[in-house]
């Protein structure tokens, strides 16, 4: 009895040893594939996250004069805490979508852009005195493209007439 189970011991033994060794192969191959097709999976989620928040800021053409004009101001508010951030290099992705934003809406009337503006003045003279000079200069350098966006809508205006 007692060889018997010696003998299962070794047989359970040689069996483990053998399929580990014959397995190990397979097992790194769907641990290796598994784990790749995680990283697509997410990659898609992130890329589908992407694409519908930049929609949200193409979109933002389509507001009315008095949603646009309190989209920016909760856009300014979200920028002002990422650049008053406390760490060593503040955010600055509100900024540059507050740029894209009013590439969006260029073609809006002066009418709906003076409250728009009235939000944006502010915000630009706080950002651009900011302590961090690479904030200031990222802002200076948004409100340029800013103002080249509108000048070169304008040479558009100008030429059409």
């Amino acid at each position: 009895m007692m060889k018997q189970l010696k003998s299962n011991f070794y047989l359970f033994i040689y069996l483990f040893i053998y399929l580990f060794i014959f397995l190990t192969p397979y097992l790194i191959c769907f641990l290796f594939f598994f784990s790749s097709l995680l990283a697509v999976v997410n990659e898609f989620q992130s890329q589908a996250t992407t694409i519908a928040i930049d929609r949200i800021f193409s979109s933002s053409g389509s507001l009315d004069g008095r949603a646009i004009v309190e989209f920016i101001k909760c856009l300014c508010d979200v920028s002002l805490e990422e650049v008053n951030s406390t760490t060593s290099k503040p955010r600055m992705f509100s900024m540059q979508k507050i740029v894209e934003i009013a590439y969006y809406n260029m073609n809006r009337i002066r009418f709906e852009w003076t409250p728009i503006w009235q939000v944006l003045q502010p915000y630009f003279n706080t950002i651009g005195c900011h302590s961090d000079s690479n904030v200031a200069t990222f802002a200076v350098d948004s409100l340029r493209q800013v103002f080249f966006f509108f000048f070169f809508l304008s040479l558009k205006l100008l030429k059409t007439q």
